[in-house]
C-alpha cells in the first residue's frame, strides 16, 4: 500500500554523495535525477489521486467537458410484451454537460550555492520535501473539499466512537449499505478519515475482536489499518471543515484531468510532479521547481457517503 507511512530513502543510482559541493550540483543539474526524487515523495502522499480514478490526459483548451451522473432507469418501466408485439419507446433524459477548468499548482524553492556547501544533500532533501508537502496539501484540500461540497449523502453514528459501548463497524457497514442501496452498481471501496478518526477506529477493542489470532499485522502491531469491511482505510488531514469521514467507490466517483504545457519540465502531471531544475548564476542559486497542471472532477456523487457524529 502506497499510502502506509513509511520513511523515504533516497535511490541508489546517480550522485548522491552527502557533502560535496559539486556531487549535489551534478544532481540539481540532472532534471532526470530531481524529477524522480520528488515524485518518490508525491506519489506515496496523495489521497485526491486514489479517490478521482477517473483519467483524462492531453487536455487542450484549458479545460474538461464531463457529464454528471444522472437517473440510471428510463422514463417508462418496461412493459410485458405479447407474441409478435411491438416494443414499447421510453425517452432517456438527457444532462448538460459540466465544464472543470484546469489550474496549475506549483512553487519554487531556492537553493543557494552557500546551501549547498554547507549542509550538501541535506538541504536539497529539504527543498524537495517542503515541495511535495505544499503541493500535496494544495492539490489534495481542494480535490477533498469538491467531493466534500458535492456529496450530499450521510450517515450519522449510532454513538460517538469516543464514549463506550460504540461499534464503528455497525455504523461503516450501515453507511456503506446506503450507498448500494442505490442500486447503481456502487460498491465503495476505500474509507478516507482525518488522524482522528483514523486514531479511533484503529484502537477499537470491539473492532479488534475480530481480528485474526496471533496476526501481527493488525493496528496494534503495525499502526496501519489497510482493510475494514473490505475498505481501505486512508489517514489524511485534508479533509474539509466539518468532514471526519468519507466512505467511497472509488471506481464511479469522479476524476482529474490533466493538460500537458510543454516547457522542458520532467514527469507527468498524470503520474505524480512536473519538475525543472534552473541554474540561476547571475544570483549563484538553483530553483527547484515543482508543478500539477489538473483539474478535479465529480460525476458520480452517489458513489460515496459521509460518515458524521463519529466525534461529536
Amino acid at each position: 500500500d502506497v499510502y502506509k507511512r513509511q520513511a523515504y530513502t533516497y535511490p541508489g543510482s546517480g550522485p548522491t554523495v552527502v557533502g560535496d559541493h559539486i556531487q549535489v550540483a551534478k544532481f540539481l543539474a540532472s532534471p532526470t535525477l530531481v524529477q524522480r526524487r520528488v515524485n518518490e515523495l508525491a506519489n506515496q502522499r496523495y489521497i485526491s489521486d486514489v479517490l478521482l480514478t477517473g483519467r483524462v490526459s492531453g487536455v487542450s483548451g484549458g479545460a474538461v467537458q464531463y457529464d454528471v451522473d444522472e437517473d440510471n432507469y428510463t422514463v417508462r418501466e418496461p412493459e410485458a410484451i405479447s407474441p409478435g408485439g411491438e416494443y414499447p419507446l421510453t425517452p432517456i433524459s438527457d444532462v448538460a454537460p459540466a465544464v472543470a477548468k484546469i489550474q496549475k499548482f506549483g512553487q519554487d524553492t531556492i537553493l543557494t550555492d552557500e546551501k549547498i556547501k554547507r549542509s550538501g544533500m541535506n538541504e536539497a532533501e529539504r527543498g524537495f520535501n517542503k515541495l511535495v508537502n505544499s503541493n500535496v496539501r494544495k492539490v489534495d484540500s481542494i480535490g477533498l473539499s469538491l467531493i466534500g461540497s458535492v456529496v450530499s449523502a450521510t450517515h450519522a453514528a449510532a454513538a460517538a466512537w469516543t464514549g463506550t459501548n460504540v461499534n464503528p463497524l455497525r455504523d461503516i457497514l450501515l453507511a456503506k449499505a446506503k450507498v448500494t442501496a442505490l442500486d447503481k452498481g456502487y460498491d465503495p471501496n476505500v474509507i478516507v478519515a482525518n488522524d482522528e478518526v483514523f486514531a479511533l477506529l484503529a484502537s477499537d477493542q470491539q473492532l479488534a475482536a475480530f481480528y485474526a489470532r496471533e496476526d501481527r499485522t493488525n493496528p496494534a502491531y503495525t499502526g496501519s489499518f489497510p482493510i475494514v469491511a473490505g475498505m481501505r482505510v486512508l489517514p489524511t488531514n485534508h479533509l474539509p471543515a466539518g468532514v471526519e469521514a468519507l466512505i467511497v467507490d472509488t471506481n464511479f466517483l469522479g476524476g482529474m484531468a490533466f493538460e500537458d504545457l510543454g516547457g522542458g519540465y520532467q514527469g507527468s502531471a498524470a503520474t505524480g510532479v512536473e519538475t525543472k531544475s534552473i541554474r540561476v548564476d547571475l544570483t549563484d542559486e538553483w530553483r527547484l521547481r515543482a508543478r500539477r497542471p489538473l483539474t478535479h472532477y465529480v460525476t458520480d456523487p452517489g458513489a460515496a457517503i459521509k460518515l458524521t457524529g463519529i466525534t461529536a
